[in-house]
């Protein structure tokens, strides 16, 4: 056992005393305030965010669409997308001459298997014609 470490006999140590509190006939100790701001225009009173009618419930209910309304317009909207793309496809081909897919890719920022599937669709449509052994498949308008 170390001879220095404290034993269970041994005293507590005092706790350290407070300081002093300051003398009754001392001054006390003023610190300044800075002067308020003045501004030129009143602040406007900030407007809740929910009425009391709101947190009660008894504000006007709100019609939600449900997912089965949204579906049909999502539907229409992914056909006008689609079909725009392929519109933009035929474009570059008209424009170019010829195209491969990776041109799709970096000129039109359409992902890859989008794009095979859109010049696909062209190509049962009668609007491409395939040129090219697997490697080096180029597409070209029609008409």
């Amino acid at each position: 056992m170390d001879p220095d470490a404290p034993q269970p006999s041994d005293p507590v140590a005092p706790l350290p005393t407070p300081p002093e509190a300051p003398d009754e006939g001392a001054p006390p100790i003023v610190v300044p305030l800075p002067d308020p701001v003045e501004s030129a225009e009143p602040i406007a009173p900030i407007e809740p965010v929910l009425s009391t009618s709101t947190i009660q419930g008894t504000a006007a209910p709100r019609s939600r669409a449900s997912m089965a309304d949204l579906e049909p317009l999502s539907a229409a909207k992914r056909r006008m997308k689609k079909e725009a793309n392929k519109a933009r496809i035929l474009a570059l081909a008209e424009k170019k001459g010829h195209f491969k897919i990776s041109d799709i890719e970096l000129h039109l920022l359409i992902p890859k298997r989008t794009a095979e599937e859109y010049v696909k669709e062209l190509m049962a449509e009668g609007r491409l014609d395939r040129r090219g052994d697997v490697d080096s498949t180029e597409y070209w308008p029609i008409g």
